[in-house]
């Protein structure tokens, strides 16, 4: 007797519950800011499962406990990346119109964002895809070189509705590339 919705904000996701008059019973307490899926069952369960992870975080699925509106590891893939050197952080920089663009921007806790990095940039921008946290093996390997991987949420993505999608599109496409070059010299004059 519960519903769940997943949600995007500022590129990343979040879960909230409702009862079925639709009024809101809480948020899941997720691990981190990543992306999220799930939230699948019968009426009368009494759990739910999700998936949770993030650029450092390998796919776990959480169990969700409805009575205790608690989340524990259910399961976790073994691998041998470590992720705890590492760290995700958030920036916004402004776009070539002074549009204000969201980028994740990973890398060891020690590196020093100065710009001097090798660095590897990823954007998309288009379809009303949006981009959110998630883990990829090559990227890992990557950071444990000692890259930084950044993504950029430019416009034409789904991150911020349709408006955001719109805004990269048809005659304003130049807008996704702009963004992406902005991203850059945001990375190099850190």
């Amino acid at each position: 007797d519960r519903l769940f919705a997943t949600y995007i904000e500022d590129a990343s996701c979040m879960a909230r519950s409702f009862d079925l008059a639709g009024r809101e019973l809480g948020t899941v307490d997720i691990q981190g800011r990543g992306s999220v899926f799930g939230f699948s069952g019968e009426r009368d369960h009494r759990e739910t499962f999700y998936v949770y992870s993030d650029y450092v975080t390998t796919p776990t699925i959480y169990r969700y406990d409805l009575d205790l509106n608690a989340s524990t590891v259910f399961k976790s893939p073994k691998t041998a990346f470590d992720s705890s050197p590492y760290q995700t952080k958030q920036v916004f920089y402004a776009g070539k119109d002074g549009t204000r663009i969201p980028m994740w921007i990973t890398a060891r806790k020690d590196v020093r964002l100065d710009g001097d990095q090798p660095t590897l940039l990823y954007g998309y921008g288009g379809f009303n895809i949006p981009l959110t946290p998630g883990f990829s093996p090559a990227n890992a390997m990557w950071l444990e070189l000692g890259g930084v991987y950044a993504v950029a949420n430019l416009r034409g993505g789904g991150e911020y509705g349709e408006t955001w999608h719109e805004a990269g599109t048809r005659e304003h496409k130049q807008n996704v590339f702009d963004d992406f070059i902005a991203a850059g010299e945001y990375l190099v004059a850190q």
